[in-house]
């Protein structure tokens, strides 16, 4: 019998959060007299979760890690301002950068990755040579970043971009749109990076006893930094993702998709006291997010109590997680 209750408890541990993103999505379909469950509608939920879904990826090596990263929503604006504004066409009528010349596509979309690397390698830094805490060292790179994006182009925002930016937005291919394609790759290299590789073992043992890990020979500094450079690489790849959707730089993109970042990946399983999470239940994590926005504004609840809903959702995850870590702690 109480072999039985383990089976199904562990059953429940891996596969709970997937039905409950079914039961939320089918409730809503009701609500919205199956307006939700329409293939176009799914589409778009996909969509407009991708950047925060991309974000998620990378919160998962930080916390697994023991840290935690404010910083990455305006790592997304600054990306995303920097790539637009290196890719404006000749005939925009206002251009950041007059005098430059038309350059391929690759250039600016690099630049935007550049700029979440050095970002997250800004935070690294001062998480393992300074010994400060995460939590404030990713504050500062909040306000710094999005002060920079505002102060690139003084607050406006960047258009006549590129074409290859519409269809990193707004293109398909086989009929899937490339957001989705792009989520699909990160996903997938993510997972092989923390499920099969040296590296997400290194990071699990560091989130799960940093002394040990130090003692077990794991350079423990250059793990948490990349891990800091992977989370700012992947803000970088959003913000090109949310310039292609817009078809548009803006320096107030990303505002408080960090929150909904670590939301996502603590629903998913990740837990905040380190040394636990999965990329699938981030990505989980990310599309319960999404169906919830998307169910809320087909049902028209107000903006304003959608941050209010997302801000109990938070606290509501971070209570279950408590909850979790109580029970693992008295079945030890």
């Amino acid at each position: 019998m109480e072999h039985r209750r383990s089976k199904i408890s562990k059953f429940i541990d891996q596969y709970g959060i997937f039905f409950i993103l079914l039961a939320i999505f089918f409730a809503f379909t009701f609500f919205t007299g199956g307006v939700n469950i329409k293939a176009r509608n799914i589409v778009n939920i996909l969509v407009q979760t991708t950047p925060v879904a991309i974000i998620a990826l990378g919160v998962t090596f930080v916390i697994i890690s023991g840290g935690i990263d404010l910083s990455l929503g305006s790592v997304i604006a600054a990306a995303s301002i920097v790539s637009a504004s290196l890719a404006q066409t000749e005939d925009a009528s206002i251009k950041v950068f007059p005098s430059l010349p038309a350059m391929p596509f690759i250039i600016p979309a690099l630049a935007g990755i550049g700029i979440g690397v050095i970002a997250g390698a800004i935070n690294g830094f001062f998480v393992t040579k300074t010994k400060i805490f995460p939590f404030i060292a990713t504050l500062g790179m909040l306000t710094s970043a999005r002060g920079f994006a505002l102060m690139f182009t003084k607050g406006e925002t960047v258009s006549s971009l590129h074409p290859a930016y519409k269809f990193i937005g707004q293109g398909s291919i086989l009929s899937i749109p490339t957001p989705i394609w792009i989520l699909v790759a990160v996903t997938i290299l993510s997972y092989i990076m923390l499920s099969h590789m040296k590296f997400g073992r290194h990071v699990y043992a560091i989130g799960g006893n940093i002394r040990a890990a130090q003692v077990s020979g794991i350079n423990t500094n250059r793990n948490l930094f990349a891990v800091y450079v992977y989370a700012g690489f992947l803000a970088g790849i959003s913000g090109i993702v949310i310039t292609g959707i817009t078809n548009s730089g803006q320096p107030t993109a990303g505002v408080l998709y960090e929150l909904d970042a670590i939301a996502s990946t603590v629903i998913g399983g990740t837990s905040l006291n380190a040394g636990i999470g999965t990329i699938p239940g981030a990505l989980i994590g990310s599309l319960i997010i999404g169906v919830i926005r998307n169910g809320l504004d087909l049902t028209y609840v107000s903006a304003y109590w959608q941050q209010i809903i997302r801000g109990v959702i938070i606290v509501v995850a971070v209570i279950i997680d408590v909850q979790k870590n109580q029970l693992r702690r008295k079945s030890r």
